[in-house]
Order: C-alpha cells, then structure tokens, then sequence
C-alpha cells in the first residue's frame, strides 16, 4: 500500500513540476512577444506592409524613427497593405501629421474612394476634412450623389460640407434621417410584435404568392 501512495505522490510532483516548467515557457514566451524589436529605417518601412501583426505594430511603434519625408513616404506606401488595420493607422496618421501635404491628399482621397474597408474609407475621408483642399468638398458631394452609399453616409457628408463652407444646408436631410430611423425603429416593432402573434399560424399560399392564415 505504502509503495502504491509513493508512487501517487511521485506521479503528482513530477506531474507538477512539468505543469510549472509548461506555464514558465508559456509566460517566457508571452514576455518574448510583448518586447519591441528594434528596427532599421528599412526594417520599419517593410515591417508596415508585413503580414506579421506584431511586426507591424513594432514598426507603427517606431515610425518617428524616419525621417519627415520618408515617414510619410512609408505611410502612403501602407495604404496599399493587404491588412485593414494597418491601412486605418496609415490613414490616421497621415491625417494628423501630412494633411495638407499634396501628395497625403492624393492618397487620402484615393482610400476615401477606393479602399474595400468601410472603415478605412470613413476615416480617410474624415482626415481629408483638415487638408484645406477642395477635394473634401468635392468627395463629400460625389458621396450625396452616389446611389451605393448608405442614407446615414450622406448625411454625414452633408454636415461635413456645411461644417467646411459654413452654410446650412443639411437639416432638412438630418431631419428627415433621424424621422425616417424613428419611423423605421417604431415599425421593426409592429412587426415583431406581429410575428410573435400569427408565426404559428401563417401558411404559404402559392397561388396568391403571400403568407395566409393571421388575422
């Protein structure tokens, strides 16, 4: 009996010893992966456009290293990388440091219009509204016109419009935005209400093309 609990404690410690030595090489691990690496000028312009996420933000974190010319340089190349975030923080940042500079505003303008991410393509526009460049104007009107934007989009480049010439012309648009979303917010729950009552009882009536059998 005495050999069977030796061999139990046994099993327990060596199990033990294992389980700490395991989450000492884990938190080693962790404390390697938060520790900025030190990057070249190089290092840094290539690590933007990197498909590593802890390379990019080591890189983000270092881009003060470069340059003024070759920072903003290295940014407008980031709008171009395969990754979302990174484009967002290259927008952000050419937005707040390079705005008025020709060449951000190109860029700028071109991730306002082009970038598959709506949320690259709302802060790029929002950073082109400090640019002093008629091009906001210009994409702010090119948004009320288009026929794929989003009422809740024009409104807002309505406003921005106003905010930029200091006219205003939006009101009646936010008006009757915020009118239509209480509108639409108060019938989501007729129907809902609707659904709950009659679901079990409707029937497909093929003939008729409709939903039968609620009262």
């Amino acid at each position: 009996m005495k050999k069977w609990v030796f061999l139990f404690v046994l099993l327990v410690a060596v199990g033990g010893y294992f389980y700490v030595q395991y989450r000492i090489g884990e938190a080693r691990k962790f404390a390697e992966d938060d520790v900025t690496v030190e990057l070249t000028d190089a290092g840094i312009r290539e690590g933007l456009l990197s498909s590593d996420p802890k390379r990019r933000l080591d890189a983000l974190a270092q881009i003060e290293k470069l340059p003024e010319a070759e920072r903003m340089h290295a940014l407008l190349a980031a709008l171009e990388a395969p990754s979302a975030p990174t484009r967002l923080t290259a927008v952000t940042v050419l937005g707040k440091e390079f705005a008025a500079r020709p060449a951000a505003v190109a860029g700028l303008t071109e991730a306002a219009k082009e970038d598959p991410d709506p949320d690259v393509r709302e802060a790029a526009f929002n950073a082109l509204a400090a640019s002093g460049d008629t091009a906001i104007l210009e994409l702010a009107a090119a948004v009320l016109l288009s026929t794929d934007e989003p009422l809740g989009v024009k409104v807002r480049a309505a406003a921005l419009l106003d905010r930029l010439t200091g006219k205003s012309r939006s009101e009646d648009l936010r008006t009757s935005f915020t009118t239509a979303e209480e509108a639409a917010d108060d019938l989501s729950m007729e129907w809902d209400d609707w659904l709950g009552e009659n679901r079990d009882r409707l029937r497909w009536d093929a003939e008729a093309g409709r939903f039968t059998g609620a009262d």
